[in-house]
């Protein structure tokens, strides 16, 4: 592979970055969180997407599997679109190593990222993003 190539394969990485910085930007955060929401930030060790849809992550701040949303039907309030978009920025923060931050809003079963549910009796994100 010649020099261009890769200088256009890293133009299109550094595209895809920008675009995915961009969106959470503009679609992820929530502008009032409340004050029972919390920040999850670290990194993420894997990501496994399930025939059914179901996305899932193990991440640094938990030593288990987190579903954040389904590629097969609206979750939670997180649509399919979302869904999407946020399965995209956590494989590609997992192949960069980039931290990420997820927002959640606590309950009466959990009020920190070390006790939120695994698998798929967890909540949805308030939103993902890169840090």
């Amino acid at each position: 592979m010649g020099a261009s190539s890769v200088a256009v394969n890293k133009g299109k990485e550094n595209t895809m970055n920008r675009f995915l910085l961009i969106f959470a930007v503009l679609f992820g955060f929530c502008p009032a969180a409340s004050a029972e929401d919390f920040p999850c930030i670290g990194t993420i060790d894997r990501v496994l997407v399930y025939s059914s849809g179901q996305v899932n992550v193990r991440t640094s701040w938990r030593d288990n599997f987190t579903m954040i949303c389904d590629l097969s039907k609206d979750r939670q309030d997180v649509s399919v679109v979302t869904c999407a978009m946020w399965a995209s920025l956590v494989q590609n923060a997992k192949e960069n190593s980039s931290e990420v931050v997820f927002y959640y809003r606590s309950d009466e079963t959990f009020d920190s990222c070390e006790n939120i549910p695994i698998y798929a009796n967890a909540p949805a994100p308030v939103y993902v993003g890169l840090r």
